[in-house]
């Protein structure tokens, strides 16, 4: 045993010892138990602990044993399977369970997850977008690890850019303390660990980055059920009721008293200290204001409360996500409410009777005396190798095997023993039957192999059944050399073949294993179930010699034709297991000696084991035979979780303690939907069936045969060549091309040819075909061109593995090219698939069906393709097909010649070329002809280009100065009226809301009052003596302005001050505010509203910002007075502001009442820098070409400027502080990023902003120019409008005006013209259609004429679009 398992041993052992409350519970004993309920656990703290370790439920007879689970997963599959009766499981195995289908319904609910989950992370993890490039573990379908992905779903993030593992707490707690990892989400003491402990080779322990509370409210509700197996509930409810009643009982009393006086209290409270000691069974170091602490962060519900909550929502909403996920593999959506709502039993609850009475009263007071856990051995246990002989007389010689746990002690965790039985001779047998077994399934097991290394059987779990029996008799084909190559590959591994002093002690321990019939292994993991109080587990069996005089017994069976006599052994029923087809499911691997037959997992009327790992052999037996293998039987099997498997080959690794490397993978996977089309196989076949631990069905009907080849009877969809082989048809494979998809390896050897998935409509899930291509002659290029292809993309919320890989030879080293499919990270993104091709140095390209695709093998002369689909498609999908060739001069009917060559033996050839001519004497002066002419027709040419030159030239600058001009006037307009109605709802009214409600919905009901012209709301004004307050805040939400009610209760206080500041009642007030004015479904209408911003903030008697301290609900970053000032659209609504009106009416509301946004009369510098803040869609990176909100300000903030300037003389303050930062506050260019289509690269273009419009503004109004006068000689601004026309990032004045042909004179000369609308420079592309490697999008970037640049954080405007 490892040096730190042993010190853990002790520690607890000491520590019971030392305890008198375990020695008190020492002396109870359950001899006396007439039954025992078995409940699975967790070593998180809880009130209900205190029934665990303690015997608070046992009495009349009935006993309950408490056995600790490592996650959720492994607790659901022993909850199914019978090894457990009750379990307490997170919602989101236990959503798993009902969308599968397990027997296995929830009883009560525990608890709702808050404080005690969620994701740590270590100090470079700073915030949820710092996710991105890490790497994270969680526990297989637990509530941990789907937090942690709808952590990644809620951050924005595509779970593709984040790496997660799924792990056992035990191994998240050891890679943590490795530095193997950035973080993890766990619960107990892995959580307790990774937040006490620095990750390896940091200085600081992780920090909670969002907690399970806080992902729950954002819809991720988590939480705790106490499940109970079907048969059990059905056999036992008065046991069920009792616990509910227990767990409830205990947690209410925590709920009503904790924190106080009593047993709860954090100062010496028993109860407290009793869970403490259960959360540290195992070797934990949790103190009581850790325990305290943990349990404090959740919330236990009442009787009552579990009555009224209809946990059926959110356990399909679990498993649609989970399914969503690619982490559950059957479609909750199939199921209806009725459905999920029958896996909750509410019946225990409704009779639970003593839930409010306190622990230590009756009925059934508290005993305070604790029970020592089974812990394990500490001296490892088994020995890891031994010889056992049986030498004397039949029957008498019987040796026992055991695995070293007693009574008090338990089998050693990650331990490997094993034991070789030998014979006296060579005429001699071996029965191996099981006494007594109690293990985790399937993470403890106990195995036996023939001399041979053929698996025979597997031993696992703790039902209590009759286990089966295994016969091995001395068999002289095996030599010693493969005996002792079998004991050494029955122990790679373990410590023996791999000890920790790097020595190999595999070889020594393997001596004296000639004689050996047959090999027994026992195999455990490193978690430990810690069952309380203290049971029996572990194994017992005997090895014995065989009495050849008996007869066989076969039970559900014949004997086998041509034994040896003295050697019987049955041949089984289809579906009977065992040495006597004693049990009714499969048993290892057999051997099937006859010339056809049915195989089949368990016998009709039955369902399969769970956990099962069976084979059957099928030989050729050496005479041209070949296998024939049909599937128009059932096939029953659960998809992915349950697999059918075909190999050509006996020794397959997990069936043989010695696997054929040359066994690359299934040769075939059926599924429940493919088609039953027969198999034929040249060499020897092994079908395996292996299961899991949930929901056993019928199984399959797998007919077999020898049949004798005939290609032309058993050739379906090909032809028969002159060898007598059958040609496949494009997507039909098989010796007898019977098969409609691609399965296995595939040789093909020539110049080029067509490679088809297959002709179903939908390809099966957990395909591995290959396609071995040898070029003939070698060639250095490969060539690939697709006719179509149809793939499961892959989503910005799930990670898909149906790829092609192309590897340069064989599959040894990263393969030269991956092509997939992936949906943009888009948000609602309707559109296909953008297909790409990854090579070796990590960069990406897009690509179309029309592209041919070029592959460099390198030396390597040779190409392996291998088409992968991972575990499920939710839609179907057809594969593809395409066109592959070696060298660049092959040819066919799809790969034409280039001009002036032809096609010859599929070889592009040089074009024969006319016969030449003698040259005749008047040949001469025809050249000379000839030259003269095209002469004057260059000068001719030259002249008419620069004549049209030059028109287009003025042409061009003709309507440069048009787009000039209509820009100056246009943000003139802009500022003098409206563009779209002012909308405003009364402050009584406002008030009286409650929440921030729509538009349409205040529009509908009468609320909203509507002013069409400024002149409507200054007649308002003069007529009603109403003010106008315009409430200005930063969103905190991205699809929610206030989803808390945050700035709604300051806004409220806000427009009272507001009201007593301007001496009105609140009924005339009129409230501006974004999510009531601005229309949020029209978006033309927004749009409009959205534009007229700076107007109308600058209309308003009031300006009040309203920034009280709060949380972004979906970045989870502070929300203040500080982050307002940092947005753009803010900056836009103060500058207006302050330009029309000053600062005195401008306000931030705070608890004390209104204060002066500028005390001093001056605005911050930031303030008025409105193209250097934040914008959403920059953050965003402008998905799909959407334009810049920075080009919809443009106009707006250009028409206050022409005010400002115009008026320069009465508003000297205002251009005072203008003056001098012209450039800054009004950039000429800014930075546009958008992420193209191809699955997260990014474009980057310099584009104009403001042009040389300042400039041209100036200008205009010194000149005193009409609104019709032409503005030569300035480069015009930005148009958003424009850029709603051309997404691809030009404008439409530069798509009309620069010709197509790259780098032609002409152009240059054009874009000189253009040299203020933008730099020569103004295309940086990130994303290389061919070669260059694509970059994550990077938030958009404001270049003021200085060059300096800001980085703009990802949060919500005030404006709602």
């Amino acid at each position: 045993m490892r040096l730190n398992q042993l010190g853990l041993w002790v520690l607890l052992t000491c520590f019971c010892l030392l305890s008198p409350t375990h020695a008190a519970a020492g002396a109870q004993t359950s001899a006396n138990c007439t039954r025992t309920v078995r409940v699975g656990t967790f070593d998180q703290a809880a009130p209900y602990s205190v029934a665990a370790i303690t015997r608070w439920v046992d009495d009349g007879g009935t006993c309950w044993t408490y056995w600790r689970q490592a996650f959720g997963l492994r607790a659901l599959e022993l909850l199914d399977r019978g090894d457990l009766d009750l379990a307490i499981l997170g919602s989101t195995p236990y959503a798993s369970s009902v969308a599968r289908g397990a027997k296995v319904t929830a009883v009560s609910v525990l608890k709702n997850i808050a404080g005690s989950e969620g994701v740590v992370a270590c100090e470079q993890v700073d915030r949820l977008q710092a996710m991105r490039g890490k790497i994270f573990m969680a526990p297989y379908a637990s509530t941990a690890h789907y937090t942690l992905l709808a952590t990644i779903v809620e951050a924005g993030i595509d779970v593709n850019e984040v790496t997660v593992l799924t792990r056992a707490p035990a191994e998240i707690v050891a890679a943590w303390d490795a530095g193997e990892i950035h973080g993890g989400a766990c619960w107990g003491a892995c959580i307790a660990h990774m937040l006490s402990t620095p990750r390896g080779g940091d200085i600081v322990p992780g920090h909670v980055v969002v907690d399970a509370g806080t992902v729950g409210r954002w819809n991720y509700r988590t939480f705790d059920v106490l499940a109970a197996n079907d048969a059990f509930l059905a056999r036992s409810p008065d046991l069920v009721g009792k616990a509910v009643d227990a767990f409830a009982r205990a947690s209410y009393d925590y709920e009503a008293s904790f924190g106080t006086t009593g047993g709860w209290a954090y100062d010496g409270g028993a109860y407290l200290g009793l869970v403490q000691e259960f959360a540290n069974l195992a070797g934990g170091s949790r103190t009581r204001d850790d325990v305290a602490a943990a349990m404090a962060r959740d919330e236990y519900p009442t009787t009552t409360a579990q009555l009224a909550d209809p946990i059926w929502s959110p356990t399909r909403s679990q498993a649609v996500f989970l399914f969503d996920q690619k982490a559950l593999f059957v479609d909750p959506r199939e199921q209806d409410q009725a459905f999920y709502e029958a896996a909750f039993d509410p019946s225990s609850l409704k009779i639970a009777s003593t839930e409010t009475t306190p622990l230590g009263a009756s009925p059934r007071a508290l005993p305070l005396a604790t029970i020592a856990p089974l812990l394990p051995s500490p001296d490892g246990g088994c020995a890891p190798v031994g010889i056992v002989s049986l030498v004397s007389s039949v029957g008498k010689d019987a040796a026992t095997l055991a695995d070293g746990s007693a009574e008090n002690r338990a089998y050693a965790p990650s331990a490997t023993c094993l034991w070789a039985v030998a014979t006296p001779g060579t005429r001699s047998c071996v029965d191996f039957e099981v006494s007594f077994l109690s293990s985790e399934a399937p993470y403890d097991r106990l195995e036996v192999f023939d001399a041979g290394g053929t698996l025979r059987a597997t031993y696992l779990g703790r039902s209590g059944a009759a286990q089966p029996a295994v016969r091995a008799c001395f068999d002289d084909a095996v030599d010693d050399e493969r005996r002792v190559a079998t004991c050494r590959g029955l122990l790679d591994g373990s410590d023996v073949a791999d000890p920790e002093d790097g020595s190999d002690a595999a070889d020594a321990a393997c001596d004296g294993v000639e004689k050996t019939v047959l090999y027994v292994r026992w195999a455990t993991d490193a978690d430990d179930e810690t069952p309380v109080p203290p049971v029996r587990v572990g194994f017992a069996a005997t090895a014995k010699l065989v009495d050849l005089a008996a007869p066989c017994g076969c039970v559900h069976g014949a004997e086998r034709d041509g034994a040896n006599p003295g050697e019987c052994s049955c041949v089984c029923d289809p579906g009977w297991g065992g040495a006597f087809c004693e049990v009714p499911y499969c048993v290892g691997v057999v051997d099937l000696a006859r010339d056809g037959g049915t195989i089949r997992a368990a016998p009709a009327g039955h369902d399969y084991a769970s956990f099962a790992r069976c084979g059957w052999k099928i030989s050729t037996r050496g005479a041209r035979n070949r296998v024939a293998l049909s599937f128009d039987g059932m096939i029953d099997v659960e998809p992915v979780y349950d697999s059918l498997r075909v190999y050509a080959s006996h020794a397959v690794e997990g069936y043989a303690a010695v696997a054929d490397t040359a066994a690359a993978g299934a040769m075939c996977t059926p599924s429940n939907t493919m088609l039953k089309a027969p198999m034929l196989f040249e060499s020897d076949v092994l079908v395996t069936f292996e299961s899991d631990g949930l929901v056993g069905r019928s199984g399959f009907e797998l007919n077999w045969a020898l049949v004798k080849p005939d290609c032309a009877s058993q050739c379906v969809h090909g032809s028969c060549d002159v060898n007598d082989a059958c040609i496949c048809e494009a997507g039909w494979y098989g010796l007898d091309c019977a098969a409609n998809a691609c399965f296995g390896p595939t040789k093909l050897s020539a110049r080029g040819g067509r490679i088809k998935s297959g002709n179903a409509m939908d390809y099966a899930s957990l395909m591995v075909c290959t396609w071995v291509l040898d070029a003939d002659p070698p060639s250095r290029i490969l060539r690939l061109r697709f006719r179509s292809i149809d793939l499961e993309p892959i989503g910005r919320e799930a990670v898909a593995a149906d790829t092609i890989k192309v590897y340069a030879g064989g599959l040894e080293g990263l393969p030269v090219r991956t092509i997939n499919a992936r949906i943009p990270a888009i948000p609602n993104y309707k559109g296909p698939p953008k297909w790409l091709v990854q090579g070796t140095s990590g960069g990406v390209d897009t690509f179309t069906s029309d592209d041919e695709l070029e592959v460099d093998l390198g030396d390597a002369r040779s190409a392996t393709i291998v088409f992968n689909s991972d575990a499920a498609n939710p839609k179907a999908y057809e594969g593809f097909d395409l066109d592959y060739a070696f060298s660049a001069d092959y040819c066919n009917a799809v790969w034409p010649c280039a001009p002036l060559y032809v096609c010859e033996d599929l070889a592009c050839v040089e074009a024969p070329s006319p016969s030449s001519k003698k040259k005749s004497s008047s040949d001469d002066t025809a050249w000379i002809v000839v030259v003269a002419i095209a002469a004057s027709l260059v000068f001719l040419g030259a002249v008419g280009w620069a004549v049209k030159f030059y028109r287009s030239t003025r042409k061009m600058e003709t309507e440069r100065a048009v787009l000039v001009r209509d820009q100056l006037n246009e943000a003139k307009s802009l500022v003098s009226d409206f563009q779209a109605p002012f909308c405003t709802i009364a402050g009584d009214a406002f008030v009286a809301l409650g929440e921030l409600v729509p538009h349409e919905v205040l529009r509908d009901k009468g609320a909203v009052r509507v002013y069409d012209v400024t002149a409507n709301l200054k007649k308002a004004r003069a007529d009603g003596e109403e003010v106008f307050v315009f409430l200005s805040h930063q969103w905190l939400a991205y699809d929610n302005p206030d989803p808390e009610g945050v700035h709604f209760a300051a806004m409220t206080h806000a427009v009272g001050l507001a009201a007593a500041k301007a001496g009105v009642p609140l009924s005339k007030l009129r409230v501006w505010v974004d999510i009531v004015s601005i229309p949020q479904v029209n978006r033309s209408s927004q749009r409009l509203a959205v534009a007229s911003l700076p107007t109308f903030a600058s209309c308003c008697d009031l300006f009040i910002v309203v920034a009280p301290d709060a949380t972004h609900h979906d970045t989870l970053l502070k929300c203040d007075s500080k982050t307002f000032r940092s947005r753009s659209w803010c900056r836009a609504e103060i500058s207006a502001c302050w330009a029309r009106n000053g600062t005195e009416n401008m306000f931030y509301a705070t608890n004390s009442g209104l204060k002066l946004l500028a005390p001093n009369g001056a605005l911050r510098p930031e303030a008025l820098e409105v193209f250097s803040g934040g914008l959403t869609c920059c953050g965003l990176n402008h998905p799909d070409g959407m334009p810049c909100d920075k080009e919809a300000l443009m106009l707006p903030m250009l028409g206050l400027f022409i005010e400002i300037y115009a008026q320069r003389g009465a508003k000297r303050d205002a251009w005072h502080r203008v003056a001098p930062r012209l450039d800054a506050l009004y950039p000429k260019h800014f930075e546009y990023t958008t992420c193209a289509g191809d699955g997260g690269a990014s474009v980057t273009e310099t584009l104009p902003l403001f042009g040389d419009l300042i400039e041209a503004a100036m200008a205009s109004v010194d000149a005193g120019k009409g609104p019709r006068e032409l503005m030569y000689g300035y480069a015009p601004g930005a148009s958003a409008r424009s850029r709603d026309k051309v997404h691809a990032g030009r404008s439409s004045l530069l798509r009309g005006l620069i010709p197509k042909h790259s780098g032609s004179q002409s152009e240059r000369s054009l874009r000189s013209l253009f040299r203020g609308l933008r730099p020569s420079s103004s295309r940086t592309s990130m994303a290389s259609t061919k070669s260059t490697r694509s970059s994550p999008c990077t938030p958009c970037r404001t270049v003021s004429s200085e060059g300096s640049t800001a980085e703009l954080p990802i949060l919500r405007t005030s404006v709602s679009a």
